[in-house]
């Protein structure tokens, strides 16, 4: 397993960090004494990349407080599209298929302070439904196909080597539920616009079907909602808005199976996004999320920073209600997943 060195901290926070930088800079110079700004839920993004979504990784996710003793359910329906090939030094990576995941989550707001939150997944790894769909869309709009052909449209195939070692072969369909995660997101009384969240990924998947490590993780993490500078600018100031910011640390339990891709002890993300309310039952989202490399590997999906660009649509239907549709791009080819699509509904009780 590789060790953590000042050099590896350091590229773990560069690029996130200058996205970060960028975004505050461009407020920073204007303040008013007040301006209207919104509290809304983050955007909830997974890397669901074949080996990548094995692990539970802590995410800076913010979710807005609930009246004690309510109970809220999510359903969460995720369709992962990807085809890639990788040959760097010693090491190759060629996945193409597709991800079904549902994840159901329970969140209860034990105190005006703590939310308890379980999330149980269900995946299925196949051939897919979307390639036509994709590929029609990228010949029709003159886009890269990135290796995708008409011959290759509903396959699937997983292949992972090392030094001529084969560590992953998928030929097919797998199918299963996968790791259990349980969290505990805590608002200071003191700084209502924080959440720190810790995460516990238990291991009740099953690594042969690839829905889990079969091995424990637990993680860190915090958010910021609209920050206090967010709260006095002057641009937009009329405008319902919203910003986030935040960042997290988990350490993972390693997989024997890719020892040979000296696996990183501990894996860094990071998040920052915006959101509009053109009505009160009605917002738009977009957000950005990266993370640490998983692997000592140059095969992008498993060694580079993946950058996820996100847009939600997010519909609440009275108090208590809310469905949201979201599409999830990959910002730097074959580092994630080419599109995620996504559809949730949550209710509260």
């Amino acid at each position: 397993m590789r060790s953590l060195t000042t050099a590896n901290i350091k590229n773990m926070i560069s690029f996130p960090l200058l996205i970060l930088f960028m975004l505050l800079n461009f407020f920073i110079n204007s303040f008013a004494t007040a301006a209207q700004t919104i509290d809304t839920n983050t955007i909830t993004v997974f890397n669901n990349s074949p080996v990548v979504n094995l692990f539970g990784i802590s995410r800076p996710d913010y979710s807005t407080q609930k009246t004690s003793k309510s109970l809220t359910i999510r359903t969460q329906y995720e369709l992962t599209n990807y085809i890639s090939s990788s040959a760097k030094d010693d090491d190759v990576l060629f996945i193409d298929g597709e991800t079904l995941t549902l994840r159901h989550t329970f969140s209860y707001q034990l105190t005006p302070d703590l939310q308890i939150g379980l999330s149980i997944p269900w995946i299925k790894h196949s051939g897919g439904i979307t390639d036509e769909f994709i590929y029609n869309f990228h010949d029709i709009l003159q886009l890269p196909q990135n290796g995708r052909t008409e011959a290759n449209e509903d396959d699937l195939r997983w292949r992972l080597l090392h030094d001529g070692q084969t560590l992953l072969a998928v030929n097919d369909k797998l199918s299963g539920w996968g790791d259990i995660s349980i969290t505990a997101q805590l608002t200071p009384p003191d700084s209502p616009s924080l959440r720190w969240t810790f995460m516990t990924k238990l291991p009740t998947g099953d690594l042969d079907q690839q829905t889990g490590s079969e091995k424990l993780d637990i993680g860190l993490s915090f958010s910021e909602m609209n920050p206090q500078w967010f709260k006095q600018r002057s641009l937009l100031a009329q405008t319902d808005l919203a910003f986030w910011y935040g960042a997290g640390l988990s350490y993972l339990g390693e997989i024997k199976q890719f020892s040979a891709l000296d696996q990183a002890p501990l894996v860094a993300t990071f998040r920052t996004g915006f959101a509009y309310a053109p009505l009160k039952s009605w917002q738009l989202k977009t957000q950005i999320d990266s993370q640490s490399p998983l692997f000592d590997t140059k095969i992008r999906e498993l060694g580079w920073f993946p950058l996820m660009l996100s847009f939600a649509s997010s519909h609440q239907f009275g108090s208590e209600s809310l469905l949201e549709f979201v599409i999830i791009e990959d910002l730097r080819p074959r580092s994630a997943p080419d599109v995620i699509f996504q559809t949730n509904f949550q209710t509260t009780f």
